[in-house]
């Protein structure tokens, strides 16, 4: 009956749903210093409903705010679509604050809930304290103890949010995983903090318990998810960062903070990782990919790209050379850091930068700059590909054909460009 009236044009779906959802209509809400954050969380960075429903409740917005912006509809019913609950959500369903670094529930227990399958939705990672732990110590052992497993609702690439006895970790996989985990090694190398990783072998006790123990604790929704992840093969343990990522603070960090950030733009020029900060590549770059974590920045997704053509290869390696030398001469007035001062006015909540700030991201730079010199030698590149080269006895050929890829003479001569333009002895 109801879909003839809808066929019929009886009922009006349309305007339905713009009053159950104003900010899809409310042009206000942009300029309102109470709403406009969330307004453009929603329209220009394209988060789902749920997440910012519930950052507006962590944050403390009124309910008048609120309903604004979401009108008369419940969370439950913002959150559905996705198989994935909200965030912040006690185990009765109850909004819950979250301390100001998105760190966990203020008011959360001291141990984890149980988690069973019909459970998966209530799992959110960022509620539970953030555990550093040693990936390479896991095994059988610590894969029984699997509580709840939940696929990130965000990213191209496949990664499962996990809950051991321990803590919080993730498993990622995807066609450029070796190249995200080099990258990684990459960062660690000049001091920049990336997640630690490490290639599980499938041909293992650990793979086959960790297959079990997913099957058992996920629902059926993320059961689909996993199929697809677990049949590639090659798959990653990942530590779990616990922060909050560029797009979603407030203001624009300390010093130290943007000083951070200024390193990992450097890191990013000698990988030729374009998904991240539009310093070089004409594209409107990810806030995501930059975690904010107890004051300290860890850089996400670290892939290195060699490209194959000799072409794209020197333009990169010219565009490498300019900026450089634009930094080196100009500093904080260099036309590339408009590129920047653009991204983080229109793709974060933050505003434009000041020239104090964009000096910190330039020192940070500079720093990050030497360390590469210093610390990237052929011989410390050759020793990272072959750390990942002995991984491939148990990988799939598709691992292999990845770390093919990687090509450590174009990373030297990226690192040579920094090298003479920069003119670091």
């Amino acid at each position: 009956e109801i879909v003839d009236l809808v066929l019929n044009g009886k009922i009006d779906t349309k305007k339905k749903a713009s009053e159950s959802r104003p900010w899809m209509s409310d042009r206000t809400l942009k300029t309102d210093p109470q709403t406009r954050r969330y307004y453009k969380l929603l329209t220009i960075g394209r988060m789902p409903e749920f997440q910012v429903y519930h950052m507006m409740v962590n944050h403390r917005c009124g309910p008048g705010a609120i309903r604004r912006v979401f009108g008369s509809w419940k969370p439950e019913e913002i959150g559905s679509g996705g198989g994935a609950g909200p965030a912040g959500r006690g185990g009765d369903g109850t909004p819950q604050p979250q301390d100001a670094k998105g760190g966990g529930n203020l008011s959360m227990p001291s141990q984890p809930p149980q988690m069973t399958r019909n459970k998966t939705e209530e799992f959110q990672p960022g509620m539970h304290p953030n555990h550093p732990i040693e990936t390479d110590s896991l095994g059988s052992k610590e894969w029984e103890s699997l509580k709840v497993a939940k696929r990130s609702e965000s990213g191209s690439s496949g990664v499962i949010f996990v809950l051991l006895e321990k803590g919080v970790l993730c498993l990622k996989s995807g066609t450029s995983l070796a190249e995200e985990m080099f990258g990684a090694l990459v960062a660690q190398a000049i001091g920049t903090r990336a997640p630690r990783m490490r290639l599980v072998r499938h041909t293992t006790g650990e793979f086959a318990m960790m297959q079990r123990s997913l099957k058992r604790t996920v629902s059926l929704g993320t059961k689909i998810g996993l199929s697809r992840i677990l049949q590639r093969q090659n798959l990653a343990v990942m530590e779990f960062v616990n922060g909050v990522p560029l797009v979603e603070l407030k203001s624009v960090p300390n010093s130290e903070i943007m000083s951070e950030i200024g390193a990992v733009l450097a890191l990013d020029v000698v990988l030729n990782n374009f998904d991240r900060l539009p310093l070089l590549w004409d594209n409107n770059g990810n806030a995501e990919n930059i975690f904010v974590s107890a004051g300290r920045v860890f850089a996400l997704d670290n892939r290195v790209i060699c490209p194959t053509s000799r072409a794209v290869r020197e333009r990169h390696l010219e565009k490498v050379q300019g900026l450089c030398v634009s930094l080196s001469r100009k500093g904080a007035a260099a036309p590339e850091w408009k590129r920047i001062s653009t991204f983080w006015s229109s793709r974060t909540m933050m505003g434009p930068l000041s020239t104090a700030a964009i000096e910190a991201l330039l020192g940070g730079f500079r720093d990050a700059a030497e360390k590469i010199v210093k610390g990237l030698t052929k011989e410390r590149l050759n020793g990272i590909a072959k750390q990942l080269e002995a991984m491939s006895e148990a990988a799939s050929e598709h691992w292999k054909k990845q770390l093919a890829g990687i090509d450590v003479d174009f990373i030297c001569q990226i690192v040579a460009v920094i090298r003479e333009s920069l003119q670091i002895k």
